[in-house]
């Protein structure tokens, strides 16, 4: 069968055109260092390495929400902290004025100490972090307590801030305003003393201080428990770090190419199209003599 010049040159032209296109995918994936880069390089390999990347979307996600949450416990904590020395100063007063030292004039002076502390609580009640209030519940837009420490009737600081910290799994950061503030009686319990101060009633003042150590008591179990919600967000993050360590591992095992393979690559695809070239050049420069013999 007779080769024709056209059927050469084009023949030659094909193959040039291929290496050509061999080269630039050699450059390409040296270039992005990935080995598959579109899901045409390796379908099965793309598909793994989709679902991959949306697990490590995924547990960045989680990362975050834990991480908004020990800020939020961080912030409470801090709170029933200040509440702490606030009722520890509130009995020293009420301690003081119990007694038969105390007298109109003394336990007025006491009254106004309280009032502040009270106001102080009220303050921590409306704590704000982050662009929104911390004890606020499901309305944690609107601000939980009056000056007077009684909340909204109709959006009460109720329901606590949930964060999904895996895929299965959900924990609670802080608590509500209902359960620092309102189940604690703390408001109640400084306002009766308050009153008490303010009557001389010596009496009413003694049986104070059994309230103010229930309350007291209490403030103490809320810390215990924001502790413990710490240490089970510290070993979610340590798990979800350990996790996405081996979700990288898998997607660069799967998606990113071998340097000094894709480089050894790259120089054998330039020999191939330089000695295609070659060869299309000499023969195209045969004289029609040379090429009869």
């Amino acid at each position: 069968m007779r080769v024709t010049n056209h059927t050469f040159f084009q023949s030659s032209l094909e193959n040039i055109q291929k290496g050509f296109s061999a080269l630039e995918e050699a450059n390409r994936r040296t270039a992005s260092g990935l080995k598959v880069e579109r899901p045409s390089d390796d379908p099965t390999a793309a598909a793994e390495i989709l679902a991959t990347s949306g697990d490590i979307r995924a547990n960045e996600q989680f990362t975050r929400n834990i991480e908004d949450g020990n800020r939020r416990l961080h912030a409470e904590e801090v709170v029933l902290s200040s509440m702490t020395d606030i009722l520890g100063r509130t009995k020293e007063l009420a301690t003081g004025e119990a007694g038969g030292t105390g007298d109109a004039a003394s336990r007025a002076a006491a009254k106004l100490e309280v009032d502040q502390l009270f106001f102080a609580i009220v303050s921590h009640g409306n704590t704000f972090v982050a662009g929104a209030y911390l004890f606020g519940g499901r309305y944690a837009d609107m601000k939980p307590f009056d000056p007077t420490g009684a909340p909204s009737p109709t959006q009460p600081p109720q329901g606590e801030h949930q964060l999904q910290i895996s895929e299965t799994d959900t924990a609670t950061a802080n608590h509500d305003g209902q359960q620092v503030f309102l189940d604690t009686n703390i408001f109640g319990v400084m306002g009766d003393l308050s009153t008490a101060l303010d009557a001389d009633d010596s009496t009413a003042i003694q049986s104070s201080l059994s309230d103010l150590d229930l309350v007291f008591d209490r403030v103490q179990e809320l810390l215990t428990e924001v502790g413990a919600r710490a240490n089970r967000l510290d070993r979610a993050l340590v798990h979800i770090e350990t996790f996405e360590f081996t979700l990288i591992e898998k997607r660069s095992s799967l998606q990113d190419a071998d340097l000094a393979e894709t480089a050894l690559h790259f120089a054998n695809q330039q020999n191939v199209l330089q000695g295609a070239m070659l060869a299309t050049s000499r023969a195209i420069s045969l004289t029609i003599t040379e090429y009869l013999r």
